[in-house]
């Protein structure tokens, strides 16, 4: 065969690995992500590896390589703030002003928690609010 229909063909069985790797990510799920440690020490940007929930929609997380997810923390300094809510996941705290993209191979392992409809509408509320579409 043609150096150049062999390349389409890998190409395309690495097109097919990604979808089937994106299939696998649902909204609510709370997976762990492998961050690269950037200087935060003085910063509130939760920039390095730990737990995030999806909030990206479940047709987008199938048919695209990036998810949209909030870090999760275990902090309970600020559980009052309207953007933060509080789930049962080893008492952690979804920080909804805090939404990041990201590749989904970045995305180490699906930790097999995933919330619930009714802590996901309370989510929504606090992304909501994040994004100034609720007062």
């Amino acid at each position: 065969m043609d150096s150049y229909i062999l390349k389409l063909i890998e190409e395309n069985k690495k097109l097919k690995e990604q979808l089937r790797k994106s299939k696998n990510f649902k909204r609510g799920d709370v997976v762990y992500v492998q961050m690269r440690k950037q200087n935060i020490e003085t910063s509130s940007i939760q920039d390095y590896s730990r737990p995030y929930l999806i909030v990206s929609n479940n047709t987008g997380n199938y048919f695209s390589t990036i998810v949209l997810a909030c870090p999760l923390t275990s902090k309970l300094k600020k559980v009052a703030q309207p953007t933060h809510y509080r789930i049962s996941y080893h008492d952690s705290v979804v920080l909804c002003e805090q939404i990041k993209t990201l590749n989904q191979d970045q995305i180490n392992s699906n930790i097999n928690y995933h919330l619930n409809d009714a802590e996901m509408k309370e989510i929504d509320k606090c992304l909501k609010i994040s994004l100034g579409m609720e007062e």
